[in-house]
């Protein structure tokens, strides 16, 4: 009801876990024209979750193979207790983004960093194939080298690292991809 907003123009973007509430927008408001996921999840938060974890278990120095896998099976009861004591984090991790994607038909940009350990790379493929097999031919896929969940220029992608980056710029290559999706999805 803005005057400054076009209804008619209306598109969502979403980094992370707003790329698992893009989604939802989209297939429930007919007025998104368009759909922006940045790193998106295409699995669980359970999943994601484990495979953060993974990386940092394997990331502890001096642990043998029987002292990571030793916390490597504190994971789920420490998730399931996270879910018990907090109704989004039980939402998080056990919602399938399929379901919303399914719904999607709008035209949809993914994009991924290839360096992302928050949100592993090849979710993007996953995405694009999820949505394509419902049977939405309007989406393209984008990856960009060295480049992490924050679409920083990072060879390594580690979370642990986005602090010591020297440029804590988004990429202009990213920038370029959402505008460029954005002014033709929009037209």
């Amino acid at each position: 009801k803005r005057q400054d907003i076009d209804p008619d123009r209306i598109a969502v973007a979403g980094h992370s876990e707003g790329g698992l509430i893009a989604p939802l927008v989209a297939s429930t408001d007919s007025r998104v024209r368009a759909v922006a996921l940045l790193a998106g999840p295409a699995y669980s938060g359970r999943r994601v979750l484990v495979y953060q974890n993974e990386l940092g278990i394997r990331a502890i120095p001096g642990f043998t193979d029987a002292q990571r896998d030793s916390v490597r099976r504190t994971i789920p009861g420490a998730l399931d207790s996270l879910a018990r004591a907090n109704p989004w984090f039980n939402y998080f991790i056990n919602v399938d983004p399929a379901v919303a994607l399914r719904k999607v038909k709008q035209p949809v940009l993914v994009l991924q960093g290839n360096t992302d350990t928050q949100v592993s790379p090849e979710q993007a493929d996953t995405l694009a194939f999820i949505l394509r097999k419902s049977g939405n031919t309007r989406v393209t896929v984008q990856r960009f080298p060295e480049t992490n969940h924050l679409f920083l220029r990072d060879p390594s992608g580690a979370a642990s690292g986005y602090s010591a980056l020297k440029d804590q710029t988004i990429r202009r290559e990213v920038l370029g991809a959402l505008a460029n999706f954005m002014v033709t999805a929009l037209r």
